[in-house]
């Protein structure tokens, strides 16, 4: 089971995650439902380990929970997993990092793929400049 306890995230001054507390059963599909800024995606790049929590604690059947159970968890982000304002290469290099790679590896993969694709003069253009199949 996924547990998480005492989960607290600052940008700056700002608090955006303020002691959660929950606890999910093992095979279990969720979601999160907030109004805009509740900290809903905040709280799955921690559990992602995208972002590193300023307090508490994430486990997975009572252990700190390691990157191989994080390869495991299904994580569908907003925008159909896309994000149109993000730049090519950090979005794709952002998909890696939740796939568990880490961030150099992420970027050497992206690297390449970019360039198999012939997309790599555009890899610090946003997504959406790209056409629908690119994307």
């Amino acid at each position: 089971m996924l547990s998480v306890h005492g989960l607290t995230r600052r940008f700056d001054d700002r608090l955006v995650v303020d002691d959660v507390s929950f606890t999910l059963p093992e095979a279990e599909m969720t979601g999160f439902l907030g109004a805009n800024g509740a900290g809903k995606t905040t709280i799955m790049r921690l559990i992602m380990g995208l972002l590193a929590p300023h307090a508490g604690t994430i486990c997975w059947k009572g252990q700190p929970i390691e990157p191989e159970v994080r390869r495991r968890i299904g994580y569908m982000p907003e925008e159909r997993g896309l994000y149109p304002k993000q730049r090519i290469i950090d979005q794709l290099s952002y998909f890696g990092r939740i796939r568990g790679l880490s961030s150099r590896a992420a970027h050497a993969q992206v690297q390449d793929f970019l360039e198999r694709f012939r997309l790599a003069d555009r890899s610090k253009m946003k997504l959406e400049t790209l056409s629908l199949g690119n994307q």
